[in-house]
């Protein structure tokens, strides 16, 4: 309410813009990242076995698939939420607009550099993360291989992914309230170790119900998300995976072949010797192929 007082509609949408650019981009990475994974871990079992068939996914499997997942999704995630931080820290109402998302990026670039200015909080990013969707995959596997094993509806897709991401989020959630304050340089973060700067900031708060604050309103808005994407990742594996119908018809050409037929050697000799007739004829057929 005290947004809506001060800025208005467009306060709540401050920090929107990077985001909503990048979401589509950082899902591709994560899940082709997450088959990628999946199919590397199958491949090395097999050789390691000695076995022609791919053997099946476990748990383990899925669980680090998803942490390399997660990993190589940093690198999107980290600078796309930077951004939205800073801008976010800013009230003023310029800040909700994407020249501000752009301008801050680029004094992050001018003052602190590439790796400690754009990147900087990359390692609690991923620290975040690789456990997060460590247990994201595994579990969303879990729940539609026993309520949906042939993927036949969108709902369980849905009510899985949904319980996937409230899960991971809650799991996870402390270390991303921690990333934030890294990310703002708060609470001797990024100068003291980190967990000399964790202890600091629980004895500054008062204690850990600090690190839970906003929770809820967290899992408000990952549960519908995530649920939504599961279904579209479904959907579009689907999508992919499908046969393209082909007509047989379209493969059967005809080819003429030749029977031969020889007169019997009952026939009378006038007979063969007949005006327009031969001693063998042949018939012409035609042959599928």
């Amino acid at each position: 309410m005290a947004i809506m007082k001060g800025e208005g509609m467009r306060g709540l949408f401050r920090g929107v813009a990077s985001p909503t650019l990048t979401v589509g981009l950082m899902s591709a990475v994560l899940f082709q990242s997450f088959e990628s994974s999946k199919r590397l871990l199958s491949d090395a079992k097999r050789s390691y076995y000695g076995v022609s068939d791919n053997p099946q996914c476990t748990l383990c499997d899925l669980a680090i698939s998803g942490a390399i997942a997660g990993t190589v999704s940093c690198l999107i995630t980290s600078p796309t939420e930077l951004f939205k931080i800073m801008v976010q820290q800013n009230t003023s109402i310029e800040s909700a607009t994407m020249r501000q998302e752009w301008l801050e990026g680029a004094r992050l670039l001018k003052q602190y550099g590439f790796m400690r200015g754009v990147y900087r909080g990359l390692n609690m990013t991923i620290y975040r993360d690789a456990p997060a969707f460590a247990i994201y995959f595994p579990l969303y596997e879990v729940i539609i291989n026993q309520y949906d094993p042939y993927r036949a509806t969108q709902l369980v897709p849905f009510v899985g992914g949904g319980l996937a991401g409230m899960v991971s989020w809650a799991a996870v959630y402390p270390m991303d309230h921690i990333k934030t304050l890294y990310q703002l340089r708060q609470y001797k973060y990024g100068e003291w170790p980190l967990f000399k700067a964790i202890m600091y900031h629980l004895q500054r708060e008062g204690g850990v119900r600090s690190i839970y604050k906003g929770l809820g309103a967290t899992l408000l808005r990952c549960t519908p998300q995530h649920a939504v994407v599961f279904v579209c990742y479904e959907e579009v594996k689907k999508f992919l995976n499908q046969e393209i119908p082909v007509d047989q018809d379209l493969l059967e050409i005809k080819i003429p072949t030749y029977k031969s037929s020889s007169s019997s050697s009952s026939s009378s000799p006038s007979s063969s010797e007949t005006v327009g007739s031969s001693p063998s004829s042949k018939s012409m057929d035609f042959a599928s192929v």
